[in-house]
């Protein structure tokens, strides 16, 4: 039998985001989804408890009035004496109810802080309800190698299926380019001027808007600079101890059985670790360096305000000659 997602999480998952301070746990649960594995990710996937706590001390920072006043108190944290000690009871509280979790880390013998497996959900889904408004990276590629690293050096078979997922959307993050041309052309093309100078004016400023706001795509976190480490390590992963392996596996079918319909019959992991090198690959080597191509000729075509014009203005003179043509012909 299935089992359920609630069937596992911890009781009252949900219960940090109740009460009047509900709206500063959805944004420091955000935030450090997005520290970790999103759009500002500049973090690993787990964290030490002094950088833990200036995430939460940060959020709270920025978002201290969305504490709601005229609702029933909270003791616990309504009696914090500093901001320090507010995040200390915001990170026991999470804990506490299953959305983050310690990890022992043996290597620098360390107590270590991380999502759960369905807290990392929880938090994905608040996450992208700010997609729409946010200029992303290619988030999904950094996402999808930090998974299928810690699926190498833990076993956890949520990682892995956390990987597949992030791998399944690196082709719209960075599709995402061409959407951002398109507004800007949009916009640019829409707004009327007094004089041709400003119009220039107005023209050139978006074009150096759009080479700004597009380079964040092709950056250090871009597939190009990142497929060859994930591949490399679906590949350290096939050669991972079997009995592992299999053990994942089952639990995968356990969990997502929509996966093994689709893997038909194929070992789930070996299906799997194909369909992300298969997608990191194509993307890298058809869309990134299509779309590097295609944004320096817009940016070219952009700085020649002229040659557009010229473009349209040949195609009008061989609209002209192909109709002299047929004219010719007709009267013969």
């Amino acid at each position: 039998m299935q089992e359920h997602f609630l069937s596992k999480a911890r009781v009252d998952i949900f219960r940090p985001f109740t009460g009047r301070h509900r709206a500063v746990f959805f944004e420091v649960v955000t935030e450090i989804y997005e520290r970790t594995l999103g759009v500002n990710a500049d973090y690993d996937i787990v964290l030490d408890r002094p950088t833990l706590t200036e995430i939460i001390v940060d959020s709270l920072d920025k978002n201290r009035s969305l504490i709601f006043s005229g609702e029933d108190g909270d003791e616990e944290l309504d009696g914090a004496g500093d901001d320090r000690e507010y995040a200390d009871k915001v990170r026991r509280r999470l804990k506490r109810f299953g959305m983050l979790e310690e990890y022992n880390d043996s290597s620098f013998l360390k107590v270590l802080w991380r999502f759960t497996p369905e807290g990392k959900r929880i938090a994905k889904m608040f996450a992208d309800t700010r997609r729409k408004t946010s200029v992303a990276r290619q988030r999904s590629v950094r996402a999808c190698k930090g998974a299928l690293k810690a699926f190498l050096e833990e076993g956890n078979h949520e990682y892995l299926v956390d990987a597949y997922e992030y791998a399944s959307t690196i082709f719209d993050d960075v599709c995402q380019v061409s959407d951002l041309f398109t507004e800007h052309q949009r916009r640019i093309m829409g707004h009327s001027f007094s004089t041709s100078k400003d119009a220039l004016a107005g023209y050139m400023l978006g074009v150096n808007d759009f080479d700004k706001r597009a380079s964040r795509y092709f950056d250090s976190d871009n597939i190009y600079n990142h497929a060859s480490d994930i591949v490399d390590l679906t590949e350290s992963i096939a050669g991972m101890n079997p009995t592992t392996l299999e053990a994942a596996d089952r639990k995968i079918v356990d969990e997502h059985p929509a996966l093994e319909e689709e893997a038909n019959g194929e070992r789930l992991h070996t299906w799997m670790l194909a369909r992300i090198r298969r997608v990191v690959e194509s993307t890298r080597d058809i869309k990134h360096e299509g779309a590097a191509s295609g944004r320096r000729r817009v940016l070219d075509q952009l700085r020649d305000p002229h040659r557009q014009t010229d473009q349209a203005e040949r195609r009008r003179q061989r609209r002209s000659a192909d109709q002299v043509r047929r004219h010719v012909r007709r009267c013969k």
